[in-house]
């Protein structure tokens, strides 16, 4: 039989630089297989599934979307909408402006708004929040834990190409032409970048601040305000995601300690919420950390 294939991707295994290659030609040969087996029945005990037993019910709060559209909310009863993502580990709520990170060139992007001067009102947050509630559909909202946040309302670069020399990559659109990619082009990195090019330290006074907000904007949890807060995004890429603020690995110790100050910060303002973390990339971050991963052996 023939087999139609969609498409072929070659994907880098590692984070060092790969070396470059081409590829002449590929083929693809159809083999005639010989039959499989038929296997050997083996007698065994009848064996039955009661589906009826040890049955209980489950929370609706495991459904949900990221990012909802309003219209599928409301279609779909949704009950939990999440604010997550790589950008929101560097959100300023004051400000309604983040860091795209290595998403895009490591760059301070405000959030469109009307009228900034009133802000943190009419914020991107806000206004996710506000749609929730008309849907009936409880917010998660990310808090950041890294430590850095953008210190100005403006497009900023975290690889300046004027500050620190030429670049593999930059952003082609308006405003963003000095913001490169990070990588020097013989393929190193950039380091050494000062994190204030585009960001100021921030602590759990912060993210209990912003908090506080919003329980006065919109009551605590048990009064049908912000129902999760989410212990910031992936903190085991940092180095890579974020490596322009946090270019060292993060450990075990150092999420455990930033987890512990950040949640009591947060439980303290509003303790009827519930904080959600660790927020990992993927189930192998639980067996070893992005120190583990960098470490000889």
């Amino acid at each position: 039989n023939v087999y139609n294939i969609g498409g072929i991707a070659w994907q880098e295994n590692g984070q060092g630089t790969q070396p470059e290659f081409y590829i002449d030609d590929v083929s693809f040969v159809n083999l005639e297989l010989p039959p499989t087996a038929t296997p050997i029945p083996v007698s065994g005990p009848s064996l039955s599934i009661n589906v009826d037993a040890d049955r209980h019910l489950i929370s609706d709060d495991i459904y949900g979307i990221n990012y909802a559209d309003e219209g599928v909310a409301a279609a779909l009863d949704l009950p939990v909408d999440r604010r997550g993502g790589n950008a929101t580990t560097r959100y300023n709520w004051k400000l309604d402006t983040a860091n795209r990170a290595s998403d895009w060139f490591f760059e301070n992007i405000p959030s469109e708004h009307s009228d900034p001067s009133t802000l943190p009102e009419g914020s991107e947050v806000n206004n996710a929040i506000d749609q929730n509630r008309r849907t009936d559909t409880k917010s998660i909202i990310t808090m950041p834990m890294i430590g850095w946040t953008p210190k100005a309302r403006v497009r900023a670069c975290g690889f300046s190409i004027a500050k620190y020399g030429p670049q593999k990559s930059a952003d082609p659109y308006q405003g963003g032409t000095d913001c490169g990619n990070g990588v020097r082009t013989d393929d190193s990195l950039v380091v050494g970048n000062d994190p204030t090019d585009t960001s100021m330290a921030i602590d759990e006074t912060f993210v209990q601040e912003w908090i506080g907000y919003l329980v006065g904007k919109y009551g605590t949890a048990a009064q049908g305000g912000v129902a999760f807060y989410s212990l910031d995004n992936e903190p085991m890429l940092w180095n890579q995601t974020h490596r322009d603020v946090h270019p060292e690995p993060v450990s075990y110790d150092e999420l455990r300690d930033r987890t512990v100050q950040y949640a009591a910060a947060i439980k303290a303002a509003d303790p009827t919420a519930a904080t959600l973390g660790p927020v990992l990339w993927g189930w192998n971050a639980y067996f070893y950390s992005a120190l583990d991963v960098a470490s000889p052996g």
